[in-house]
């Protein structure tokens, strides 16, 4: 089987320390997901993942705060109101902080997501990141995961 021959040169720069070029990527983006060079581009970022960490890992976790059907309907979204099978449900903040917990009692959670529907309350999310924030490690991340609200909120 024959690679492609730009393929191979582009990943065999990256090996070299030697980032892809803008239109290399957008070429790379375009392989089909099927293909050997697919695999092997894969292939070559883990191995040059796994040399620039040392190997190791990055804890994460992620905790959904509530679900919803939910009126953005965005296609890629099992959320979407007008293809959702889920009824509304929101977590206790005891469920929170004890889901918090479980991820980062240990000392090596990295980062922890909080997720909420694209319409959400606001307030109640900005609570849950000061109640998550007292019962993790500080030098724990949290990133959210919210739809888009106005400047004024």
């Amino acid at each position: 089987m024959k690679i492609d021959e730009r393929v191979n040169a582009i990943l065999n720069r990256a090996l070299e320390g030697y980032a892809p070029t803008r239109d290399e990527c957008g070429y790379l983006l375009e392989l089909p997901t099927e293909s050997i060079e697919s695999s092997i581009m894969m292939s070559v970022a883990n191995s040059i993942s796994r040399k620039r960490r040392k190997n190791a890992a990055v804890m994460s976790a992620q905790i959904g705060i509530e679900i919803a059907p939910c009126p953005a309907n965005c296609g890629f979204c099992i959320f979407g109101a007008e293809h959702t099978p889920f009824d509304p449900m929101r977590l206790t903040d005891d469920e929170i902080v004890r889901q918090a917990h479980k991820f980062a009692d240990r000392g090596d959670l990295h980062t922890l997501f909080l997720m909420v529907m694209h319409a959400f309350d606001f307030e109640h999310f900005v609570d849950v990141v000061h109640l998550v924030r007292q019962h993790i490690p500080s030098h724990t991340r949290i990133v959210v995961n919210m739809g888009d609200f106005a400047q004024a909120q």
